[in-house]
């Protein structure tokens, strides 16, 4: 029986962090589509590559603000991308804050968010995060 539940945890343990080492658009659909998050979204569509700055930013151990959720509806309200990318991270507990979305928001299912490959950050703010963050911001080759 111990044999049993370390080799699971082993291979468990190893898909995780080769998802963690990297992320490409089909991992990040295919993770939303198969994944059950604690929040729902509130957009029914997001950014490759700003999930992906995201996700390499935070894995050089720089930490970003709390998301904001609206806990009675289960709802994101601010934080959608540092949200899926602290997922891909395995993040056990995404920490949060309270908030109250609008009355007008609906609940997305991931399965049904769409990941665009349009970049959604203005040129400048890429930039910035360039001059900020260096290197981290590009896909390890």
């Amino acid at each position: 029986m111990f044999i049993l539940i370390f080799k699971f945890y082993y291979l468990a343990s190893v898909r995780i962090k080769a998802l963690v080492d990297f992320i490409n658009i089909e991992i990040v659909k295919s993770f939303l589509s198969n994944n059950a998050l604690e929040f729902n979204s509130a957009q029914s569509r997001l950014s490759y590559p700003i999930i992906e700055r995201i996700f390499y930013i935070l894995k050089a151990g720089i930490i970003f603000d709390l998301i904001k959720v609206d806990r009675e509806k289960n709802l994101i309200v601010h934080g959608h991308h540092r949200y899926v990318s602290l997922a891909l991270h395995n993040s056990a507990t995404i920490e949060n804050i309270p908030w109250t979305a609008s009355f007008s928001s609906i609940a997305h299912p991931w399965s049904t968010v769409e990941i665009s490959e349009e970049d959604f950050d203005q040129p400048e703010d890429v930039a910035r995060y360039v001059a900020e963050y260096g290197e981290i911001n590009t896909r390890p080759n």
